[in-house]
């Protein structure tokens, strides 16, 4: 963290540490109002599935989907980010729209590769899914999201992002996925220096209208 001002125009640079999925595809357009909100401040933006070190520094502010276990870090709860299932129109039209969660095994499926996120997700509402029925399997989730849209297959992606994109549809709307908690967390003082609270209090505004997603 390099910090300059005070009352007057916040300069200096903030380091953000988010996981991949969030950093890609959640994130830049944040990042660009963060850029005319506060022009002298350069933001450092961190893609990392990783829990980065508030406390010694390899970040300033960490957007995380659970809750910090370092001490002398302040987190904050926004709330919850819906899951749902999405392809591509395109894969639609040639293999069909499943119907029921039965249905997706005989789809072609992408998941993660040795991280067993969307295993256990599918196992808590009673699909016994395993890793060989992902036909593609990559343990960056932004990569998933990259193959699902040109029709490589179904995959389970945050409402936030796959509601709004037009060439891929959501199915199984009916489906209870268990949601992902979101968290801000900084180090406790840190978050009281003017620029990173100014950084801090922009994301929780712009990330809570994607929480609690119905």
């Amino acid at each position: 963290l390099s910090l300059k001002g005070g009352q007057g125009q916040l300069r200096g640079t903030v380091r953000i540490t988010a996981s991949n999925f969030v950093a890609h595809m959640i994130l830049p357009p944040l990042i660009s109002e963060l850029r005319n909100l506060y022009p002298d401040i350069a933001i450092e933006l961190v893609p990392s599935d990783r829990e980065e070190n508030l406390v010694f520094g390899q970040a300033d502010i960490a957007i995380r989907m659970f809750p910090s276990r370092q001490l002398d870090v302040v987190t904050k709860k926004l709330g919850t980010l819906a899951i749902g299932v999405y392809a591509a129109q395109n894969y639609l039209a040639k293999r069909g729209e499943p119907r029921c969660i039965e249905d997706i095994r005989s789809h072609h499926m992408i998941g993660f590769d040795r991280d067993e996120t969307i295993l256990r997700a599918m196992r808590s509402f009673g699909f016994p899914a395993e890793r060989s029925w992902f036909s593609v399997r990559s343990d960056d989730h932004a990569l998933c999201w990259s193959m699902m849209r040109p029709g490589c297959g179904i995959g389970f992606f945050l409402r936030a992002v796959g509601d709004k994109e037009a060439t891929v549809r959501r199915l199984l709307p009916d489906l209870d996925i268990a949601p992902l908690n979101l968290w801000l967390a900084a180090h406790e003082k840190l978050i009281k220096t003017p620029s990173v609270r100014a950084i801090w209090d922009h994301l929780e505004a712009r990330l809570k209208p994607l929480v609690d997603l119905a």
